[in-house]
């Protein structure tokens, strides 16, 4: 990792004494299950589950390595993270019950798939995988060292989060997890890709959920709507359902924020158009149309809802 160092070096020379913000892997989940047990995303591998979580284990252990190299590399202030993913839950009601379900479920790490959250964050905030996978996981574990644990637990400065969507579920008569049959139901609001259900709550659980358990300000690093966005006959894009997305999902953190949850940033999926993984171009996130042919930049209706948005301090709520 020294060219990583020398790499943090000369960004922060570059940056001066500002607060420098770092991430060193966005979505784990996705690169280790999409990309090497489901095949769907590069490198497009199908490999057993031993080998996804030894590769995982890699993979946290790199971030401790990167964590040190930042903070011995860069001058000034600095915060780092990495940005998770996962597979929100969402209490079908308020009550009691279901809300403790819906938190067992979210941080429950017995799947045998990369999308367990704990499994990915408690090792960086707690310094020791979840017991109830390495149980379940049992002979598919990889050799795991105090040595491993204690470079993987170097200290970050918040929670960085990627949210896009969430299903609903419940507690049973005896207390246990119910999910809700048929989730949101048919017709339920979504984007042009499959997964992406609208459900703003999954936004403000989320954040209270895990910031509940981690201890650490949350960022949310990722949250957008794709849609099948083209310029109009007046030179304009109209994307009046990636506004209402926009005003949904941050009216739920609000709510997050008026209730106390530490909520330090967003940042919203993305500010152009561009390539989606395996989707390629079809599906669109930006706040800015591109004409792929001619890589002409046409803000959308968005674009504009939220730069006031900024500027009227969330007012505009």
């Amino acid at each position: 990792m020294e060219w990583f160092g020398d790499y943090a070096a000369i960004v922060a020379a570059r940056l001066g004494d500002r607060v420098k913000h770092w991430m060193t892997f966005n979505e784990p989940p996705v690169i280790l299950g999409l990309g090497h047990q489901e095949g769907k995303f590069a490198p497009g591998l199908r490999l057993p589950f031993a080998d996804c979580l030894l590769g995982a284990h890699h993979l946290l252990m790199a971030h401790g390595r990167a964590v040190q190299a930042l903070r011995a590399g860069c001058r000034g202030s600095v915060k780092i993270s990495l940005a998770h993913t996962g597979r929100e839950r969402i209490p079908a009601t308020i009550a009691p019950r279901d809300i403790e379900a819906a938190r067992r479920d979210y941080f429950a790490s017995t799947e045998r798939s990369m999308w367990n959250l704990a499994w990915w964050a408690d090792p960086v905030i707690f310094g020791h995988y979840p017991a109830d996978g390495v149980k379940a996981f049992g002979r598919a574990m990889p050799r795991v060292t105090s040595e491993d644990l204690q470079l993987i637990a170097q200290p970050i400065d918040f929670i960085s989060y990627n949210c896009y969507t969430g299903l609903p579920v419940r507690a049973d008569a005896r207390g246990r997890l119910q999910k809700v049959p048929g989730g949101w139901g048919a017709g339920n609001p979504r984007g042009t890709l499959p997964w992406l259900e609208i459900a703003p709550d999954a936004a403000y659980w989320a954040a209270r959920f895990q910031t509940e358990r981690y201890g650490r300000p949350l960022v949310f690093s990722e949250n957008g709507y794709c849609n099948t966005d083209f310029v109009h006959r007046d030179g304009r894009v109209h994307d009046p359902q990636r506004v209402d997305f926009l005003a949904r999902y941050l009216g739920a953190i609000r709510r997050a924020v008026d209730e106390g949850v530490p909520v330090a940033g967003y940042f919203y999926w993305s500010l152009l158009d561009n390539f989606e993984w395996a989707e390629g171009y079809k599906d669109r996130f930006g706040l800015v149309h591109v004409d792929f042919q001619t890589q002409k930049r046409t803000p959308k209706d968005s674009y504009f809802w939220y730069r006031d948005f900024i500027r009227s301090r969330g007012r505009k709520l």
